[in-house]
C-alpha cells in the first residue's frame, strides 16, 4: 500500500526509508523474514555513512543506530 506508493512516486535521493522491526514479541528469524524483500528498495540505501547494507533495524541497537 502506502509505502509501495512512497517508493514509486519519489526517487531515492528524495526520500529515504529505514524500517526498524524491533518487535521483540516474534522470533527474530520471523521479523527479517517478513521483511527481507524491502532491502531491494533503493530508498533503503545508506548514503551518509551508516555502516550498514539496508536502513533496517532489528532490534534497539540497530534502531538507535539507524535514526
Amino acid at each position: 500500500g502506502l509505502l509501495a506508493q512512497l517508493a514509486v512516486l519519489h526517487a531515492p535521493s528524495g526520500l529515504e526509508l529505514v524500517l526498524v522491526a524491533a518487535d521483540q514479541s516474534r522470533p527474530l528469524d520471523e521479523r527479517t523474514d517478513a521483511w527481507s524483500w524491502l532491502p531491494w528498495l533503493p530508498h533503503l540505501r545508506p548514503l551518509h555513512g551508516q555502516p550498514c547494507r539496508a536502513l533496517t533495524a532489528f532490534d534497539p541497537a540497530q534502531a538507535l543506530a539507524r535514526l
